[in-house]
């Protein structure tokens, strides 16, 4: 459910000429590494990859080993190089204070993206 609303949200801003992706582009956001490579955390990739601006650079993934997809999965321990921002696709606080003291970066949930 949560991965179709992200999409449905993402087609209303661009049928409104509202750009999607100015909640990154305000907070200089470019490449980011998506929390849970589920169903949600692929969908949230593709729609973000057809958006050009954005560069989904890894999905960071607790089962990290057994993820084979088109971009690299890690687990929160091995993720290589900095990440501008993180979408936690789960909405758990204590993991993302976790990912936030790890990672050095901001954390988000993708609801986030249409509350601001």
């Amino acid at each position: 459910q949560r991965a179709l609303a992200f999409s449905r949200e993402w087609d209303l801003c661009v049928c409104k000429k509202i750009s999607p992706t100015s909640f990154f582009e305000k907070r200089n956001i470019k490449k980011i590494g998506i929390y849970g490579a589920g169903i949600y955390g692929r969908n949230i990739e593709i729609v973000l990859k057809t958006s050009g601006l954005i560069n989904v650079v890894c999905y960071i993934d607790k089962n990290a080993e057994y993820i084979h997809e088109e971009i690299p999965a890690y687990d929160m321990y091995n993720v290589p190089g900095k990440l501008d921002a993180v979408l936690l696709t789960l909405m758990d606080s204590l993991l993302k204070k976790e990912l936030q003291e790890q990672l050095h970066c901001p954390i988000y949930y993708p609801e986030e993206i249409w509350e601001s």
